[in-house]
């Protein structure tokens, strides 16, 4: 049995995000809508409590920018928390 407030669900898809600026591309392993858990294309100097821009595109193309903070992180990926 899970802890987790919100279900994770498989989501599978590029994203882009930034950390001080910088900008990133990874994949999306997961998603919900308290975090999400993104798979890195090269490893990224970030650490607990660092926020993260992620900017989600829906199949219109519309664009949701959403600020995260970071639970975890490693060469990875990292999974983030969905500042509300």
């Amino acid at each position: 049995m899970s802890n987790r407030k919100y279900q994770r669900n498989i989501y599978n898809r590029k994203v882009s995000y930034s950390v001080a600026a910088v900008d990133y591309m990874g994949t999306i392993d997961n998603i919900s809508s308290d975090g999400v858990h993104i798979i890195t294309e090269t490893p990224v100097k970030i650490g607990k409590g660092d926020t993260v821009m992620i900017t989600l595109a829906s199949a219109d193309m519309e664009k949701d920018i959403k600020e995260a903070k970071i639970i975890w992180a490693d060469d990875s990926g990292f999974g983030a928390k969905f500042k509300t």
